[in-house]
C-alpha cells in the first residue's frame, strides 16, 4: 500500500527533529534527549497504525452536481480585497505599527528589534492580552480571514490543476499580506505557517493532479534549497531583534537552564553549522528538552510516577498546578519558548490515553484522506491539514491551542464538515 503523503510528511520532520538535537550545542546531552525522542516516535507509530486502519474503512460518498458548485474565482478576488482592507487594519490595533511603513523598512522585513519590541511594548501598555468587546471583530475576523486563506491557498496549489496568471499573482498577494503581520510583530511564526501550508498543499497536488509521490529526488532538493534560504533568513531576523544585530550567528542560551554550549563536538569541528542549529534550538529543540525533563523529574519521581498512566492523576498530585507550573517547581526555565502539547497530554491524561488519541487522530486522518481522494472534497482536506500540523506541533510547540485564529479555522472546518458544504470540489480542467 502507497504511503500517505502527509505520513511521509511527519515522518520527515519528526527526522529533522531527531537530527537538531543531536547537533544543537547545547548543555543537554543526546542521552537526556532520548526519553523525549523515544516517547516522539512511539506517537508517530501510533499515528500510523491508525491511518493505516482508517485507510481500510470507506465513508460515504455525497456527490454534488458540478452545477451547483459555486464560482470560487469571484469570491477568491473578494476574499483578496477584504484581506487588503482587513490585514492594516489588524496591524494598526495589535501592533500601532503603520503596513505602508513597514513596506519601506527594509529592517522591518527582517524582523528588526523595533518591532519585535514596539508590539511587546505597545500589547502591554493597551493591554490587549485581556478579552475586550473591542478586540472581539478582530479575532473572529482574522479566525475566519485564515480559514478562508487555507481553503484558497489549497484550491489553487493542490486542486487547480493550471490556474490563471491574475489568480497566481492574487495567491502571492494574499501569501504577502500574511507575511506582513508576521513582520509587524518582528516574528517568523507566520513564516513557518505559511512554509507548511505551501509544503502539505504541494505534496497533496502531486497525488491529486499527477496521480506520484512529490517526494522524489529533485523536489528534496529544491525544498532542500529553499530550506537553506529559509533558515539565512530566520537566523538573520532572528539576530535582527537584539541591539547587537549585526551580527547574524550571535548566539545566546536559551533559557537559564537550556544554555549555549560552547565546547560541544559541533562547535569544534563545523562551528558554522553549530551556529545554524544553535539558533533553531530555541524554537524546535526546546520542547523536546522540556518533554525530556518532565520525564526524567516528574514521571519518574515517586511523587509523579503515577501520571505516567492515570488520567487526571495530576489534579490529585499537584493541585491548581498546570504543567508549566510543575516543570518550573523543578528548576527548569521555560522562559519565553514554546510548550509542547505533547507534555501537556501526558501530563493530563497519562501516556497510555495521550497516545489512544494520536491513534484516533491517525484513524481520523485516513478516513479524511480516502474521502479526499475519491471526492477531492477540500472541507476535509483543510481537516487533515490541522490533524497533520498538530502531529507536527505535538513534540516542539502549541500552535494550535495557543492561536484563537486556528481554533477558529478548525471551528469552521468541523462546521463545514458537518454540514456538508463544498462536496465534489473538482480539479479545474
Amino acid at each position: 500500500m502507497e504511503r500517505p503523503f502527509f505520513l511521509i510528511f511527519v515522518k520527515y520532520f519528526y527526522s529533522l527533529l531527531t537530527l537538531l538535537a543531536f547537533f544543537s550545542p547545547v548543555s543537554y546531552s543526546i542521552w537526556l534527549f532520548l526519553p523525549a525522542i523515544i516517547l516522539m516516535w512511539i506517537s508517530y507509530a501510533f499515528f500510523k497504525v491508525g491511518v493505516y486502519k482508517g485507510l481500510k474503512f470507506n465513508m460515504p460518498i455525497r456527490i454534488q452536481s458540478r452545477s451547483t458548485s459555486i464560482n470560487h474565482r469571484k469570491i477568491f478576488l473578494l476574499f483578496t480585497i477584504v484581506m487588503i482592507a482587513f490585514i492594516p487594519l489588524y496591524i494598526k490595533y495589535y501592533t500601532g505599527a503603520n503596513a505602508l511603513t513597514l513596506l519601506l523598512s527594509f529592517r522591518s522585513m527582517a524582523g528588526s528589534d523595533s518591532n519585535y519590541a514596539q508590539y511587546q511594548s505597545y500589547f502591554a501598555e493597551n493591554n490587549l492580552a485581556q478579552f475586550s468587546m473591542l478586540k472581539a471583530p478582530y479575532i473572529l475576523g482574522y479566525g475566519i480571514l485564515k480559514y478562508i486563506f487555507i481553503f484558497f491557498c489549497m484550491y489553487f496549489i493542490a486542486y487547480t490543476k493550471k490556474a490563471r496568471k491574475k489568480e497566481y499573482f492574487l495567491l502571492f498577494l494574499i501569501f504577502f499580506l500574511y507575511f506582513l503581520q508576521g513582520v509587524s510583530r518582528g516574528t517568523s511564526f507566520e513564516n513557518f505557517e505559511l512554509i507548511i501550508v505551501t509544503l502539505f498543499s504541494l505534496t497533496l497536488r502531486y497525488k491529486l493532479i499527477y496521480n506520484r509521490s512529490f517526494f522524489n529526488k529533485r523536489n528534496l532538493l529544491y525544498v532542500s534549497v529553499l530550506g537553506v534560504l529559509g533558515i539565512t533568513y530566520f537566523v538573520v531576523s532572528k539576530s535582527m531583534r537584539y541591539a547587537e544585530g549585526t551580527d547574524a550567528l550571535m548566539l545566546r542560551d536559551i533559557t537559564a537552564t537550556l544554555k549555549f554550549d560552547r565546547d560541544h563536538w559541533i562547535m569544534s569541528i563545523v562551528p558554522y553549522i553549530g551556529s545554524v542549529c544553535m539558533n533553531l534550538a530555541g524554537y524546535f529543540t526546546f520542547g523536546l528538552y522540556y518533554t525530556s525533563e518532565l520525564f526524567w523529574k516528574v514521571l519518574m519521581s515517586l511523587d509523579g510516577f503515577p501520571i505516567s498512566f492515570l488520567p487526571w492523576a495530576s489534579s490529585l498530585i499537584y493541585p491548581n498546578m498546570t504543567c508549566s507550573n510543575v516543570i518550573e517547581s523543578v528548576n527548569v526555565d521555560t522562559g519565553a519558548c514554546w510548550q509542547p502539547d505533547f507534555s501537556t497530554l501526558i501530563f493530563s491524561l497519562g501516556i497510555p490515553l495521550t497516545y489512544w488519541i494520536i491513534y484516533k487522530m491517525g484513524f481520523f486522518a485516513g478516513r479524511f484522506y480516502n474521502y479526499i481522494i475519491n471526492t477531492r472534497d477540500l472541507s476535509y482536506t483543510i481537516g487533515l491539514f490541522y490533524i497533520s500540523y498538530e502531529m507536527l506541533s505535538f513534540p516542539i510547540g502549541n500552535f494550535i491551542t495557543s492561536s484563537s485564529a486556528n481554533q477558529i479555522s478548525i471551528f469552521i472546518t468541523l462546521f463545514v464538515i458537518y454540514t456538508g458544504w463544498f462536496k465534489k470540489l473538482l480539479i479545474i480542467k
